[in-house]
């Protein structure tokens, strides 16, 4: 039985084990991407700024009175009197990639009821915007050379 070689074999077996390990390293750098974005949604939030840009529409006069009364601020909107609920939202992995969610059941409550207007003002706050959308697509696409 005659053997033969092809030629150029080494250089392509090695670009094959890169990019296995880059697959193998994707759930983390996932994570690692939506952690900066969940970052930013929480410092958008805090500095009354919905997950598209806009201003949160102002506390109501009588509720500005109840956090100043309690020492909270009262201007810009944060959503945060404890900052439980901001600080429940979290990067997760999970099988075939991550996702950002609240760590607390009823943490994920209240954001709902903010998120939708569900016995508060509607605020936005939980979601992705077309720059976070960019953002993580652009990140990811750099993990695997191919």
């Amino acid at each position: 039985m005659a053997s033969f070689t092809i030629e150029g074999m080494d250089g392509f077996v090695k670009e094959v084990n890169q990019t296995s390990k880059e697959i193998k390293a994707l759930p983390a750098q996932i994570v690692k991407v939506l952690s900066t974005v969940r970052n930013k949604m929480l410092n958008d939030t805090i500095s009354g700024i919905d997950y598209q840009g806009r201003r949160f529409k102002p506390y109501s006069k009588m509720y500005q009175a109840v956090r100043l009364d309690n020492n909270r601020q009262s201007s810009p909107v944060s959503l945060t009197w404890h900052g439980d609920m901001v600080r429940s939202m979290k990067a997760f992995r999970i099988a075939n990639g991550g996702e950002i969610r609240f760590d607390s059941t009823r943490e994920n409550t209240k954001a709902v009821r903010h998120n939708d207007g569900i016995g508060v003002p509607k605020r936005e706050f939980f979601g992705l915007s077309k720059n976070n959308i960019e953002y993580i697509e652009k990140r990811l696409l750099r993990t695997i050379t191919l």
